[in-house]
């Protein structure tokens, strides 16, 4: 056109969804559909290529996947339309049936030591448990484990005829035992007999109780010190019992023991144990804080969080290992730490707990922000374990896509996208960003990923010019089957799709 400047847009900065047309930047477009970006420009996105076992289990009707990688493979593991769990590992190719809870249809995991630990809920908020899977194909089971009972054995005490130093007094004796994943459990039997100790003997124990699961390896004797007989109370869950040093059996066959020790080489306390859940109720989301595993809401009070205790990721206490915030009809959805502290989320709510060295029920517990928090899905995960190590992390909620680094930053990094964002809050009352979008990272390519299932489209950023909401670059994806989940899996950080359909 004669007299008309042309325009020169020297980078294509991706899409912009925000007021009307006609306020789209020049070098942005309105619509930007299945495209990635390349040095000054863009090009049609690389397609899909199906992947399926040849079993075709574990890798149809997905509803959830989560990378499970351990020393020996990249893996993942997948939830099914039927409620089963699925180990698959792509590169043998294998898929192994690990669990089976029919009623769940989501389900939160994180995973440690080669070992995943799995949390099925449901839209209802039906009770499951918490489950652990050794990653060895065997079946997952429930974490923790129930005490030894009179009918696994009567355990019996007495004074051994071989000279010894346990020293004069009444001892209480009880066994601990411990499963293949090292959990330790309450103190049994039911009835935990006793022996006056003249002070110049070891003792004999027999009767000692054998597990009937075939998961506990292992039993540990425990034992009070020397009581003075005219205070005992003769309630022999009054007294503080300790590891007996020399009373590890590493098996659940032998019946019989001596032991023999000094009231002060009782150091190792088994006090915590007495309180401690034989097997924990599921909840929404799971975390990691200072070594702890994290459950994040449960069956009629999603407003808890329950802690284990340090290193020992199946050993919650009941009483001392909890957290609440209030409870005003939304529930926890998820949570990280970040910076040694740990942040809670509502989909509207951000909270910030503080180890203080004490028992998680005392620790600090203060509001963040009364306005923003983060989906069930919704905390950005950096090449697939939760991002606590980098200067921010990334979170979604109603409002938009946020950089979170103990506070929301402003502006919103989906601030080129707003409009965008709100037509997917609104979606099933907000259900969609609530309880079904994925945040995903790509830290090899410098690419984010949001699946909106409905709207059989996946959210692409590339951040290659800079982590910032002005630099990145928004396209849509779109496909003709829902991408109900999503995951990066492999060392190349290879985007994985699952679908239902």
């Amino acid at each position: 056109m004669r007299g008309h400047d042309p325009i020169l847009i020297e980078e294509f900065n991706g899409l912009w969804k925000r007021g009307d047309a006609d306020s789209t930047p020049p070098d942005h477009f309105s619509e930007a559909i299945n495209i990635e970006f390349i040095e000054s420009g863009f090009q049609t996105r690389q397609g899909i290529e199906p992947f399926y076992n040849p079993q075709d289990a574990g890798t149809l009707g997905i509803v959830r996947m989560y990378t499970f990688n351990t020393s020996t493979d990249d893996g993942l593991i997948t939830l099914d339309t039927n409620g089963d769990f699925y180990h698959v590992i792509p590169a043998i190719p294998s898929s192994t049936l690990i669990l089976s809870v029919p009623t769940c249809d989501d389900f939160a995991m994180v995973y440690a030591n080669d070992r995943a630990y799995i949390s099925p809920f449901n839209i209802g908020g039906s009770s499951f448990f918490v489950y652990v899977y050794n990653g060895d194909g065997t079946p997952a089971r429930k974490i923790g484990g129930v005490p030894p009972v009179d009918a696994d054995g009567a355990l019996a005490a007495a004074n051994s005829a071989t000279t010894g130093t346990v020293e004069a007094g009444i001892h209480i004796f009880g066994v601990v035992y411990e499963t293949d994943s090292g959990f330790l459990t309450q103190i049994g039997p039911d009835t935990l007999p006793t022996v006056t100790a003249p002070g110049n003997k070891k003792v004999d124990l027999s009767n000692i109780p054998v597990s009937p699961s075939g998961f506990v390896v292992a039993r540990h004797i425990v034992a009070s010190k020397a009581i003075d007989p005219t205070l005992y109370t003769g309630n022999t869950r009054g007294y503080e019992l300790f590891f007996v040093p020399g009373g590890d059996i590493n098996d659940n066959t032998t019946t019989t023991l001596t032991v023999d020790f000094f009231d002060s080489e009782l150091l190792d306390s088994a006090a915590y144990l007495l309180e401690i859940a034989s097997q924990v109720l599921n909840g929404n989301n799971l975390a990691w804080y200072h070594n702890r595993m994290v459950v994040i809401g449960a069956p009629g009070d999603s407003c808890i969080m329950k802690f284990s205790q340090p290193g020992e990721y199946e050993t919650f206490n009941e009483v001392d290992g909890i957290l609440s915030v209030q409870n005003d009809g939304l529930g926890l959805t998820n949570g990280i730490e970040y910076r040694d502290v740990f942040y809670a989320f509502k989909i509207n709510e951000t909270f910030a707990a503080t180890d203080n060295g004490d028992v998680p029920s005392s620790w600090p517990l203060i509001t963040i922000d009364e306005g923003l928090g983060a989906g069930l899905h919704g905390v950005m995960f950096l090449d697939t374990r939760q991002g606590a190590s980098v200067e921010f992390v990334m979170v979604h909620n109603y409002a938009g896509i946020y950089q979170f680094n103990g506070l929301f930053q402003k502006p919103d990094f989906s601030y080129k996208i707003r409009d965008l964002w709100l037509s997917y809050t609104n979606i099933d009352n907000g259900q969609e960003v609530a309880r079904k979008c994925e945040f995903y990272n790509d830290a090899i390519r410098q690419r984010l990923f949001i699946n909106i299932p409905s709207q059989n489209t996946i959210l692409f950023g590339d951040y290659a010019n800079g982590l910032t909401p002005e630099k990145i670059r928004w396209a849509k994806w779109t496909y003709n089957t829902e991408p109900t989940t999503i995951t990066i899996l492999g060392r190349e950080a290879n985007l994985l799709i699952g679908s239902i359909g």
